[in-house]
C-alpha cells in the first residue's frame, strides 16, 4: 500500500513497522509515527490504516504548542507517566529524577522541575529532600507542583506554607475566569484563549489550597453550579531568584486526552522561568 492509501490524507506520511501475528486470534503491539504536512490546519482528522484484511480508523488531533527554546525539565514521577509523555511529545529535553538526584544532584541544570500528582504519597525521597527543591527555587529554578491530597501534604513543603482542603470543582464544563490576563503564564510562549478551557474530561480541579498567603498570585477562579468561586487552584510566587507554581487543576487527565489547551498551559508552566530571564 502507498502511504496515501494507508493514511487516507494526501501528503501525510508515516512509518509502518512490520507486525507479525503468530497464531489465529493473536495480536501484536507497536506504534506508528504519523507526520502531518507543515501546512496542516489545527483540528481533528480521521486517518485510515489498512492491512491486507482490515481497515481501521483513528482520530489525530493537530494543534500548535510553543515551548521556550533549549529548556531542560526534571520530572519527579509518581505512579503516572502522563507528564513524561506530554513533555516528550513537545520535544522538550527532560529527565526523571531519582533519589540520588533529589538528595545530592545538581538541580540547577533544570530550567523547571515538575512534581507529579500525589508524588508526596509515593515518593519518600521527595519528602526527605523537599528542602533541596526549595533551595533549587531560591537559587533561580522553577518548581511546578501538581495536585496533592490533604493527608499527603505538609504546609512546609511550599516556600510560603499553605494547607490543602477537600474543595473541588467537579463539573468539567465549569466556567473558568482568568484573574490576571496579562500574567506571562497566560501569554508566553502561548497566548491562552477562551477555547483552551473547552473539552475537559471529568473535573476541573480538586483539593484547593487554603490559608494562602499574600505572596502567591491567584491566577484562575472556577466553581460548580450554585457554589462559591474558588480562586486558589492555580498559584504562583517568587521565592529568592526563582518561582514556585502550585496547581490543583487536573492537567494530567487533560494531557492524557490530548487536550490542546492543557498542552498549551503546561508548556507555559515549564517555560516560565526561562522566559522571565
Amino acid at each position: 500500500l502507498s502511504e496515501k492509501d494507508a493514511l487516507g490524507i494526501a501528503g501525510w506520511t508515516a512509518d509502518f513497522p512490520a507486525y507479525s501475528i503468530d497464531k489465529e486470534d493473536g495480536n501484536a503491539n507497536g506504534s506508528i509515527a504519523i507526520r502531518a504536512t507543515r501546512d496542516t490546519k489545527a483540528g481533528e482528522y480521521r486517518v485510515r490504516l489498512k492491512t491486507e484484511y482490515a481497515v481501521e480508523e483513528a482520530t489525530v488531533r493537530v494543534f500548535d504548542v510553543a515551548v521556550a527554546q533549549g529548556i531542560k525539565v526534571g520530572i519527579i514521577k509518581s505512579y503516572d507517566n502522563t507528564l513524561e509523555s506530554a513533555t516528550k511529545e513537545m520535544g522538550v529535553d527532560y529527565a526523571l529524577l531519582d533519589s540520588t538526584m533529589l538528595e545530592e544532584g545538581n538541580l540547577s541544570k533544570f530550567n523547571t522541575i515538575v512534581v507529579d500528582i500525589r508524588a508526596y504519597l509515593v515518593r519518600d525521597d521527595l519528602k526527605r529532600n523537599n528542602s533541596h527543591l526549595l533551595e533549587y527555587v531560591k537559587d533561580g529554578g522553577n518548581l511546578v507542583v501538581t495536585y496533592q491530597r490533604p493527608q499527603e501534604w505538609k504546609p512546609e513543603y511550599a516556600p510560603y506554607p499553605f494547607t490543602l482542603s477537600g474543595k473541588r470543582v467537579t463539573s468539567e464544563d465549569a466556567p473558568v475566569e482568568v484573574l490576571n490576563p496579562q500574567h506571562p503564564l497566560f501569554n508566553v510562549p502561548n497566548k491562552i484563549v477562551d477555547d483552551d478551557w473547552n473539552d475537559w474530561k471529568q473535573e476541573r480541579a480538586m483539593y484547593f489550597p487554603t490559608n494562602v498567603s499574600k505572596e502567591y498570585i491567584r491566577l484562575l477562579s472556577s466553581h460548580d453550579p450554585d457554589e462559591p468561586a474558588l480562586a486558589t487552584g492555580y498559584l504562583v510566587a517568587s521565592y529568592g531568584k526563582g518561582t514556585y507554581i502550585y496547581t490543583s487543576y487536573v492537567w494530567y487527565r487533560q494531557l492524557k486526552e490530548m487536550n490542546h489547551g492543557a498542552f498549551r498551559c503546561f508548556a507555559n508552566m515549564i517555560s516560565y522561568q526561562a522566559n522571565r530571564k
